[in-house]
């Protein structure tokens, strides 16, 4: 892949991921905004005498604590992409940015009304391509995955080893079988020294492979 190839990836990777964290931003914003707004009755309700029961205020509290977790959550996952260009991250740990390329493609997953999971407890390694371009590859994985999967299916996300090296597994609760990865998909995982396959049951469930190089495969 040309630099100027490389760039424009990047930069499409970075608007559509900064794209779909802000709208989570936004959504943890109105629930503490909605939160904050009750708490504030409460208040003026207790001015004027009202008894205010602690029933009442703790489950208000409780959304606002959850909301700021997830919301500092968040901030550390742009944080984390934002640096993963740096060459400090020339050989990332897979599992976890599996877990931010899931993160990253939650939003997009919930449009399509498909649920993605990352199965615990993964076999750990490293693999030779840099964090950024593992995790655009991961993300448009998680996105295929998706967009190839009925309303209401889910995708499940996990490690295998093999001789080559380490698999990432999509297994789709259900999928479309008509469809197939795009050119550009396979393409990517073979420009990073990865491979790609895919494919669907009499079941219609759907399983797409990714095939990753060991700690030897391309810099960044």
């Amino acid at each position: 892949m040309t630099d100027t190839g490389e760039f424009d990836l990047r930069t499409t990777h970075f608007g559509s991921v900064t794209a779909s964290l802000s709208h989570d931003l936004g959504n943890v914003l109105a629930t503490m905004q909605a939160a904050a707004g009750l708490i504030d009755d409460y208040v003026v309700g207790a001015a004027e005498g009202e008894l205010i029961e602690v029933e009442h205020i703790k489950p208000v509290l409780d959304r606002i604590e959850r909301n700021v977790t997830r919301g500092f959550d968040l901030v550390r996952l742009l944080n984390w992409i934002a640096h993963s260009i740096d060459q400090s991250q020339r050989r990332p740990a897979l599992n976890e940015v599996i877990e931010k390329a899931a993160a990253s493609a939650r939003y997009f997953a919930r449009q399509q009304c498909v649920e993605l999971e990352v199965a615990p407890n993964a076999p750990s390694g490293t693999v030779g391509i840099c964090a950024i371009d593992l995790h655009i590859l991961l993300f448009s994985c998680f996105r295929f995955a998706a967009d190839h999967a009925p309303n209401g299916a889910s995708v499940t996300c996990e490690v295998e080893n093999s001789r080559e090296g380490l698999n990432v597994v999509f297994t789709l609760s259900a999928a479309h079988p008509e469809r197939q990865p795009a050119t550009e998909l396979a393409a990517m995982a073979e420009a990073w020294g990865g491979r790609l396959e895919w494919g669907t049951t009499d079941a219609w469930s759907g399983r797409l492979v990714l095939r990753l190089p060991g700690p030897m495969g391309v810099d960044c």
